[in-house]
């Protein structure tokens, strides 16, 4: 719950991933990458005030955090107010490396920082630390992310450019992130809310199961439309051509999600029986119209962030009707859990 927590409040740190990644990609196609620390300087500042005031927040009102989370005690909540400082920088780093189109260091630090994670939040609960030393491997994690950076980007750091060096560029690109990354975040998990809303705990359990298959459709997808920003933001500043990069992103996404996709349709008793056992198994019934959807908002977020990287506002305006459709549709026909994935499945085809 607490790592939920702290997923939900580094979405700023996310949007502004992106937009480092996007100025970066920038910056690099202008022959300007020397303007790299200006760069992360001008996102740092809003993400220290972000992290203070989130810190601060949490901080003041541990209790009733705690008792909202069911906690023993708020020592857990003062942790997470600690570590959400320090995670929210991290992002920026991966945005950099990202934008520089350093894919090899990309990797490498992503899987060190999972690695980490993992191991240091593992022995910590071990140690009979619970929550807290998950959240602390959060913390080692990202301290991890900012030295490899440090050392990965060291050179480019060492320069600074002027300000007549900086050219102008399209102001309204973080707006637009954020507004993208809320519309489609919200598109993707609004159901487990209705969901959990409107159904018995039983049947929202069931449903629960079917989207958390769904959804790991999603993961390969994610990672294509990371590498995809920079490339596009290169060729478009450069006024090259765009649609070649989108197309090859297109085809390598459907081959990835074909796969499991097949599953889902073809034999859905099978990846439930293996994930949740037999007492899951009614969640079958609907997977593979679920993992349909998925694979369509897979597309949508390659769409997404192609239209974002080229300067084209109307896409994620579109998303934003989207939404309000979904979220219409989910109130209107909530009966049992074949009615809200069909409304899911028809708002990612419209």
């Amino acid at each position: 719950t607490l790592l939920g927590v702290l997923a939900i409040v580094s979405v700023p740190a996310r949007v502004a991933q992106a937009v480092v990644s996007y100025r970066v990609a920038r910056m690099r196609a202008l022959g300007q990458a020397s303007a790299l620390r200006e760069i992360l300087s001008s996102a740092m500042l809003p993400m220290l005030a972000y992290g203070v005031a989130i810190a601060f927040a949490l901080t003041i009102l541990r209790s009733f955090f705690a008792e909202l989370l069911n906690l023993q005690s708020d020592m857990p909540v003062l942790v997470l107010a600690a570590v959400s400082i320090i995670a929210l920088f991290a992002p920026l780093v991966l945005g950099a490396l990202n934008g520089l189109q350093r894919f090899g260091s990309l990797s490498i630090a992503m899987v060190s920082s999972t690695l980490v994670r993992f191991s240091s939040g593992v022995l910590l609960v071990t140690w009979g630390t619970g929550a807290i030393g998950a959240l602390w491997g959060s913390a080692f994690a990202a301290f991890g992310l900012l030295a490899m950076g440090a050392v990965l980007m060291g050179p480019l750091l060492r320069f600074s450019a002027s300000s007549r060096q900086m050219p102008t560029e399209n102001s309204q690109f973080p707006l637009k992130v954020l507004v993208a990354v809320l519309a489609f975040n919200a598109l993707l998990y609004s159901d487990t809310a209705i969901a959990k809303h409107f159904f018995a705990p039983e049947e929202a359990g069931q449903y629960a199961a079917a989207a958390t298959l769904g959804k790991a459709l999603l993961f390969f997808p994610s990672a294509i439309s990371l590498l995809l920003l920079p490339k596009v933001m290169h060729k478009h500043t450069l006024g090259e051509r765009t649609t070649e990069g989108l197309r090859i992103a297109m085809g390598i996404l459907v081959a990835l999600c074909a796969p499991l996709l097949g599953v889902y349709l073809l034999v859905p008793a099978f990846p439930v029986q293996v994930a949740y056992g037999s007492a899951y198994l009614p969640s079958a019934a609907y997977l593979g119209i679920y993992g349909v959807a998925m694979t369509l908002y897979a597309i949508l977020n390659l769409l997404l962030w192609y239209y974002l990287a080229i300067g084209d506002w109307r896409f994620p305006l579109l998303l934003v009707g989207g939404l309000v459709i979904q979220i219409a549709g989910f109130l209107l026909f909530h009966n049992d859990p074949q009615q809200i994935v069909m409304v899911l499945a028809i708002v990612s085809i419209l």
